[in-house]
């Protein structure tokens, strides 16, 4: 949820000084989360099933990938910079809800 709040932030209060700390904080914040995320799933997922489990991930970041620059670049161009950072920070809030409704017990 850091990064969803961080991006509203950056919809909102992103001018000046603000903008370049609120990026050097989302720098910081949005690559470093893929291997906690992949580590998680493997461990999770177990021996048998790892390399389904890895292309499975890897073919739902590529989907994204696909999709959301395309949205986002709709909303940008109809609506504003403000909406496509809020359509960000929904996708940020959305993996962050369904990363806690994980069970991550072995």
């Amino acid at each position: 949820f850091y990064s969803s709040v961080l991006i509203v932030a950056l919809a909102l209060f992103g001018k000046g000084t603000m903008f370049t700390i609120l990026l050097v904080l989302l720098g910081i914040s949005i690559r470093s989360d893929y291997s906690i995320l992949t580590a998680t799933i493997l461990d999770i997922a177990g021996d048998n099933v790892a390399t389904t489990m890895l292309g499975i991930l890897s073919f739902t970041r590529f989907m994204m990938a696909a999709v959301a620059p395309i949205i986002a670049g709709a909303l940008y161009q109809y609506v504003g910079v403000e909406a496509t950072l809020f359509f960000v920070a929904g996708l940020f809030a959305v993996s962050g809800i369904i990363f806690m409704t994980v069970n991550l017990k072995r």
